[in-house]
């Protein structure tokens, strides 16, 4: 595969950037402060203070999206075959299953693309996080899981912070669905990288 150096396939996954993690909510916070210490008229500091609540909450959603699009044009400088996306809310995953490598990009350290040859994967698997018995059985999640080099990534194909679904409902069995077919790329592209 073209440009793409051994170096970057034997590289670690390193989701979370702590550096980032605090300048994404410090940088609007201190700009709000900054408003109320200017001392501007009150319609105009509240629009402000407004703004950097949203940046507050919205900001590090609005980088990890224009990242988005760098990293798609990043893997096609790179030869990488996109055979298989997954978007989730924490990490996007692409699978390239001719050249046998997949690459990850995680939401808290967006400025990093990761690159790692599939034939590390160790295992593999579906996680329907089900608990409950008989007629109180259900999920509030579903994810795939695969390690790498012995550390495991979960990524979620459905989560839910309101309530437990059954698990024969439609959006446990999308996931599950989804979660089985990134499973299987992952494998297929662990058998070209071997």
């Amino acid at each position: 595969m073209k440009g793409l150096t051994t170096t970057m396939k034997n590289q670690k996954i390193v989701r979370y950037n702590i550096i980032y993690m605090v300048l994404v909510h410090l940088i609007p916070i201190a700009l709000c402060i900054g408003v109320f210490a200017l001392r501007l008229s009150e319609p105009v500091s509240i629009t402000l203070a407004l703004a950097c609540f949203g940046l507050l909450i919205f900001g590090e959603r609005i980088i990890f999206w224009f990242k988005q699009k760098s990293v798609e044009k990043e893997l096609n400088a790179l030869g990488f075959s996109k055979n298989y996306t997954f978007s989730a809310s924490s990490s996007i995953l692409y699978i390239d299953i001719n050249n046998g490598n997949i690459a990850m990009a995680c939401r808290w350290n967006p400025f990093k693309l990761f690159v790692v040859s599939a034939k590390n994967i160790t295992e593999a698997k579906t996680e329907d996080c089900r608990s409950g018995k008989g007629m109180m059985e259900g999920t509030n999640a579903v994810r795939f899981m695969f390690k790498i080099d012995g550390k495991k990534y979960r990524v979620y194909t459905f989560r839910s912070n309101k309530q437990r679904y059954a698990m024969n409902s439609q959006e446990v069995l999308t996931g599950i669905s989804k979660a089985d077919s990134a499973v299987e790329y992952l494998l297929q592209a662990q058998s070209v990288g071997l």
